[in-house]
């Protein structure tokens, strides 16, 4: 190395280190705090998570339906990759059930529900705790949040079967499907309701850390680890069941419409609806709303 190329090389180096603490002592270092920072805290998400239900609630029939159509599209898309994906691969199911189980839930749900949120869609699960809170708060009444409940459940279910039926019309099998359709119509009533709480409470804890995010990043970072454990877990969220059991019924699972309603469906909604308006709804309206100055 010639000795003219040491100076330059140490007055380029000092030069970095000179940028460099520039950077670090004009950067904003709340940002790197979650309070003051650019998330939001706690108190600030609660108030973001009512918003959204009082807009949810209040959102004209027509764009209502529209956008449970596409939400329950989009988790139908999700949980198509998911089956084609994380359920199809045999070999690692058998060798290593752990990864299997990371991969069903890495792959589907958690982009599914990224879009949904990004878009404003109207997804049933998440309005049972948005509306909720807002009900509480006296922003929107109880015939409102009926109407939105059913709106957005039989909405969801058919931009779901919508989606399903596209997917056979175009010839794309999911072969796992049938197996993850069996296993789900064969759970006990209970077990399936309580799969369904255990799965809307982390859902609508997803969304909730998605309001904590101020970025896209952010906001999959918050979605994508709780949503990809609840299906690693092997959790039920009747939303995602609306295409997965239609899904696996197409590939060739032996299952009536009456086992996928009584023995899937209709447990595992109750169990979301639950979680949704108890555990998260109505307790953070005790934690963080109106609620805690009645309870003082």
């Amino acid at each position: 190395e010639t000795p003219t190329r040491s100076p330059m090389k140490a007055l380029f180096g000092l030069l970095l280190l000179v940028v460099g603490a520039s950077a670090l002592k004009t950067a904003p270092a709340p940002a790197l705090r979650l309070r003051g920072g650019m998330d939001k805290t706690p108190p600030e998400a609660y108030q973001a998570f009512l918003a959204t239900g009082v807009r949810q609630a209040t959102m004209p029939t027509t764009q209502t339906v529209l956008q449970a159509l596409l939400a329950g599209g989009f988790v139908a898309l999700g949980a198509a990759l998911a089956m084609t994906v994380g359920a199809n691969v045999p070999g690692i199911k058998s060798s290593n059930p752990g990864l299997q189980k990371i991969l069903l839930g890495a792959f589907g749900l958690p982009w599914a529900l990224l879009m949904v949120l990004l878009t404003g869609g109207q997804l049933f699960t998440g309005n049972t705790a948005t509306i909720t809170t807002a009900l509480l708060e006296g922003q929107v009444t109880l015939e409102q949040m009926l109407k939105n409940l059913v709106l957005s459940y039989f909405g969801n279910f058919a931009g779901g079967l919508t989606v399903v039926y596209l997917l056979g019309a175009a010839g794309l099998t999911t072969p796992g499907a049938a197996a993850v359709a069996v296993a789900k119509t064969s759970l006990p009533f209970m077990q399936a309701l309580i799969r369904g709480f255990l799965c809307n409470w982390m859902v609508c804890i997803a969304i909730w850390q998605a309001y904590c995010a101020t970025t896209v990043a952010g906001k999959y970072i918050s979605v994508f680890f709780t949503i990809s454990s609840f299906v690693a877990l092997g959790f039920e969220h009747s939303v995602a069941n609306m295409a997965m059991i239609p899904l696996g019924m197409l590939n060739g699972a032996d299952i009536s419409v009456a086992k996928f309603l009584t023995s899937n469906l209709i447990p595992v909604t109750i169990g979301n609806m639950l979680a949704g308006s108890i555990v998260v709804g109505t307790a953070y309206y005790y934690i963080h709303g109106s609620g805690k100055k009645s309870s003082a």
